[in-house]
This record gives structure tokens, C-alpha cells and sequence, in this order.
């Protein structure tokens, strides 16, 4: 007969053949001893995990809920273990819409590193531990940089990534268009030795313009929708 139970998780470790297995620590009883050989992981398909240590206090027994939860399979004799959420996150966690999924990553420092498909929006989120963000609207365009994407009040300030790119150019340009006239006036010099160096720079900053307005060229029409968020 096959038994489920859960408690904590104290143990994650690899195996020589590269299976992924967790100890436990049943619930409900600080003095409880541990569990027995580290049971197999178990995990959808396509995702695997690594819970982080449970704390310890002053003797090295496991905190009761310091730790992230595990839920143990018992098949006749044959464990199996899927490790669920850690309370120790709670706090840094946002709420998130209706039929949202989300995949998080946890940090030592008690932050965490998240990937959120909005289920209000479609939006896709890419959260970091510092709380940057990279946001892929359901439209395609692509956000960077807000505090928190998911924020409502976060109110970010936009600032389109084309038009700095088009100033640089610009800018590129007339100063190219300044050092040939530079190099025209150099030029009217016999100095060879100055006409030499002036119509090398000319050259130079013809090159860096014609540069500048290649690299704005190979940004797509979308990408000029394209904001850098800053809260």
C-alpha cells in the first residue's frame, strides 16, 4: 500500500548517478527523528530543483518550518520525495492575478530570483534578486529595468530607446562633419606631416558616424517601443 506523507525537508543531495534525493524531517514534532536513506526526487517534467538547508539552532536540530516542505511517497518499501514551498519566502513573495504561474528561485540573503506569466495580461516577467526586471508584453515588446513589473503603483517613468540611439547618431554625424571641415582648413596647410594626421582623423570620425547609423538601423520597427523603466 502506498502512503504520502509531508514534513521537512533537511537534506538535498546528487547522487553518483546524478539523482537528485532529499532527507525529511516530519511535522508536527521538533524532537522527531529523521527520516530514513534519502528518498529519489521526483519532479515535473522539464523542471528540477534544490531546496535550500532548513536553519539550525544552537545544537544543530533542524527549526520546525525554517525550511522548505517535502512531500514523501511510500510504495511498498520505495520512497520517493517532491520538495514543496519554503515559508522562509513567504514575505518576499508578492500576490500575484488570478491564473498566474510562477517559478522562483531562492537566495541566501532571504530574496529571490522569479519567472511570473501574468494571468490578468499574458505578460511574462523576469524578476531578479535585486529587483530589476525584464517584462515581455503579450503584444511582443519587450520592458526592462522597473522595480517590480507587476506593480500597479509602481508608476515607471518610460524613455523610448530609439530616441537616444537616434541622438546618438546625430551627434555622431556632426562631428564628423566638424573634423572634415577641420581637416579642409589643416588641409590648406604644406605641412604634410598635418595634413597627413588631419585627414586620418577625418577619416576616423567619417567611420565612427557611418557606425553610429548602422547600429541604430539594425534595431527592428518593434524596438521602438522598447522602454527602460526606472521606478
Amino acid at each position: 500500500m502506498s502512503t504520502i506523507s509531508h514534513g521537512l525537508c533537511t537534506l538535498a543531495l546528487r547522487d553518483e548517478d546524478g539523482i537528485m534525493r532529499y532527507g525529511i524531517d516530519w511535522l508536527g514534532s521538533p524532537s522527531a527523528p529523521g527520516g530514513g536513506d534519502p528518498a529519489e526526487s521526483i519532479t515535473p517534467f522539464g523542471f528540477r530543483c534544490r531546496p535550500r538547508d532548513p536553519d539550525l539552532d544552537p545544537t544543530g536540530n533542524v527549526i520546525a518550518g525554517k525550511g522548505a516542505g517535502l512531500v514523501l511517497l511510500d510504495d511498498g518499501g520505495e520512497s520517493f520525495a517532491w520538495p514543496t514551498q519554503d515559508p522562509r519566502y513567504r514575505a518576499v513573495l508578492p500576490d500575484v492575478p488570478a491564473g498566474t504561474a510562477e517559478m522562483y528561485a531562492t537566495h541566501a540573503d532571504l530574496t529571490c530570483t522569479r519567472v511570473t506569466v501574468a494571468g490578468d495580461t499574458g505578460d511574462v516577467v523576469i524578476t531578479t534578486k535585486s529587483g530589476a526586471t525584464v517584462k515581455v508584453l503579450a503584444s511582443g515588446v519587450l520592458e526592462a529595468g522597473a522595480v517590480n513589473a507587476l506593480d500597479p503603483g509602481a508608476a515607471p517613468s518610460a524613455v523610448a530607446v530609439a530616441a537616444p540611439l537616434a541622438t546618438w547618431a546625430v551627434a555622431a554625424s556632426t562631428f564628423a562633419a566638424a573634423v572634415s571641415n577641420f581637416a579642409g582648413i589643416v588641409g590648406a596647410q604644406t605641412n604634410p606631416t598635418v595634413v597627413a594626421a588631419a585627414t586620418t582623423l577625418a577619416t576616423a570620425a567619417t567611420a565612427f558616424a557611418a557606425a553610429c547609423t548602422a547600429v541604430q538601423g539594425t534595431y527592428p520597427a518593434g524596438m521602438t517601443a522598447t522602454r527602460i523603466t526606472t521606478r
